[in-house]
């Protein structure tokens, strides 16, 4: 798993590529590891999300973002709505 997570940091193999690796069986352990810390960093995003008023507001400013974009792609494609 060390080796992965290096390999993945210096940009010699892609996240893609190893985890191709592992789909084949998905009960190496290595995978099993990978999901395991991928679950860990999960849980601590959340608790940090819960925690922190101003990282609440980032991902909020992000996420109004990302609507005023698809509500702009509504007018941009007005024309290709059916009447």
């Amino acid at each position: 798993m060390i080796t992965s997570a290096i390999a993945i940091m210096q940009s010699t193999a892609s996240t893609e590529a190893i985890l191709r690796r592992f789909t084949e069986s998905a009960s190496h352990p290595t995978y099993q590891a990978m999901l395991e810390v991928g679950r860990a960093q999960k849980t601590v995003f959340v608790a940090r999300h819960l925690r922190l008023r101003g990282l609440q507001r980032e991902i909020q400013e992000g996420l109004n973002v990302v609507e005023a974009s698809d509500g702009a792609d509504s007018v941009i494609f007005v024309g290709h709505q059916p009447a």
